[in-house]
């Protein structure tokens, strides 16, 4: 436990992030309307992609190198057993459904009359092979939380029950929607030629890799949902990242890129005959944390201050350059967690943030917010350092090389500007739970814990879950260990005849279903 503690915090103090999210609050800007053309059946959907990082693709799961682009050409081929939808809520994929009988123990109902590329039927054999054959890869690329998997039973050809070594369900669960789960056929391991010709049951089959320039793959019409996918393959075509990406976009080579910065977004926004697609990141939400154990911030009233005193809409426009997404929750609009009357609970209001001040005796209030040297968290303090000061709070911006030290161990400030590194419970429980490293002055709460238990046993049962995601977020927004302040923005550039693009996944790649182009 004490290893996936530390390298999420290690993620939180570098700002190393994977830019991938949940479709939440997604949106468009400039699209040309309502399409009047039909669905081109026969179009490709031209990928800008990096071929030669990391060595270039990796087609056999259990050979992956890393790359983040991994899971954008492999899960066409293979699919995942667990979809995400865009609320973030789990679906049926390869697998119809799920119980889960306790933390450690979940049962998988798998898909009937499901084939690989190849014929070999998809059944809870192939299943218990794919899982078994990730984990005794011990691949490190592969997502930590995979590794909590000890056992598989194939309990009949179409259950499959997995047994966890520890009670961390919250955190594997998500992992059946990533590489590390993908299932390759049977007979394609027993060749031996994976890494080279991947065999899967996903949507799109391997057609061709020309080194470090393009990678083909078509739709194969013998795919249990074939129908949702409206386009006959997918290229993806060699491009360095950075300013090649934009210039690929804009002089019609391909037809989507991810734009990695807010300058490429902004070169290619308000140009004729292309779109932005953005979406918030579920992984990435920038907030305060605070030490409740000692002054100034041991008293409710002045957290409350603090809360009122933010204006998100302003630190989105002036720290995110208006491309991000304003996040008072833990969870983005559009989630099925999203409250708007707890949303609401802390709406920026400098009058009562002065009034809060003091009837708190805090008129005079100056405090020190210890910041990693890294630019993203430093914009996003400035905003806030200034907001404070307009209802008269001095908030002083010290930089640290060593957060870890600084500020979780020797505690040499109240505060920081930092954000979570993963989506849902993972990326809140290093700020809340009892093991967690970023947890400034070991807050601990028991409506809190009480709820981290309850989500943790009710992935099987939606009503309860959204009971205990509830109770969690009522008492954050009630007690203010954190203040959630904005998400930042993923950002795809399309052209205009790509439609129905709605959702990138947290695991990277754009979600295929209901895609369409356009002649």
């Amino acid at each position: 436990m004490g290893r996936r503690w530390t390298l999420t915090l290690s993620l939180v103090v570098t700002g190393a992030v994977l830019a991938s999210a949940v479709a939440a609050g997604a949106r468009v800007r400039g699209a040309g309307g309502v399409p009047t053309a039909k669905a081109d059946p026969k179009g490709i959907l031209r990928i800008a992609t990096d071929l030669s990082t990391f060595g270039g693709p990796s087609f056999d799961p259990i050979t992956t190198k890393g790359s983040p682009l991994d899971f954008d050409w492999d899960a066409p081929m293979y699919d995942t057993l667990v979809h995400v939808a865009k609320d973030g809520s789990f679906a049926p994929g390869l697998a119809t459904s799920w119980k889960i009988r306790d933390a450690q123990t979940v049962e998988l109902q798998l898909r009937k009359n499901v084939t690989f590329h190849d014929g070999t039927p998809f059944n809870s054999d192939a299943v218990k092979a794919g899982l078994l054959r990730s984990l005794d890869s011990n691949n490190r690329a592969m997502p930590e939380s995979f590794f909590a998997l000890e056992s598989v039973d194939a309990t009949s050809p179409l259950s499959v029950t997995l047994h966890l070594r520890e009670p961390a369900m919250d955190s594997f669960f998500p992992t059946l929607h990533s590489l590390a789960t993908f299932i390759p056929s049977p007979a394609a391991i027993s060749k031996g030629d994976l890494a080279t010709h991947p065999v899967g049951a996903g949507p799109f089959t391997f057609e061709s890799l020309t080194t470090e320039q393009k990678l083909s793959e078509r739709k194969w019409s013998g795919y249990w949902n074939a129908k949702a996918i409206r386009f006959a393959g997918l290229d993806f075509i060699q491009t360095a990242t950075g300013p090649s990406t934009v210039n690929a976009l804009l002089t019609d080579q391909v037809d989507l890129v991810t734009l990695s910065n807010t300058a490429d977004a902004k070169a290619v926004g308000g140009r004729a005959g292309v779109k932005l697609f953005e979406q918030p990141s579920p992984a990435n939400t920038y907030l305060i944390t605070m030490c409740l154990s000692k002054p100034p911030f041991d008293k409710l009233k002045v957290r409350q201050a603090i809360a009122h005193a933010v204006d998100r809409a302003a630190i989105n426009q002036g720290a995110l350059d208006g491309l991000g997404f304003p996040s008072p929750l833990p969870v983005r609009q559009g989630s099925q967690f999203y409250f708007p009357d707890l949303a609401r609970k802390n709406a920026h209001d400098p009058k009562l943030a002065k009034r809060l001040l003091k009837q708190a005796g805090a008129t005079n209030l100056t405090f020190e917010f210890l910041e990693p040297p890294v630019p993203s968290f430093l914009r996003v303090a400035e905003v806030v350092q200034g907001e404070l000061k307009e209802v008269g709070v001095d908030a002083k911006i010290v930089q640290s090389t060593n957060v870890v030290q600084d500020l979780f161990i020797d505690n040499k400030a109240p505060a920081a500007v930092l954000y979570t590194t993963s989506a849902g419970l993972p990326g809140l429980l290093p700020y809340l739970g009892s093991e967690g490293l970023a947890n400034l002055c070991h807050y601990k709460n028991a409506k809190v814990d009480q709820a981290v238990a309850q989500i943790q046993s009710s992935l099987g049962d939606n009503a309860k879950l959204m009971a205990a995601w509830r109770q969690l977020e009522a008492t954050l927004v009630n007690d203010l260990p954190l203040v959630f302040l904005a998400s930042p923005t993923v950002v795809l550039g399309l052209q205009d005849r790509v439609h129905g693009v709605n959702q990138i996944f947290e695991s990277g790649g754009t979600n295929l279903e209901g895609v369409y182009l356009t002649k």
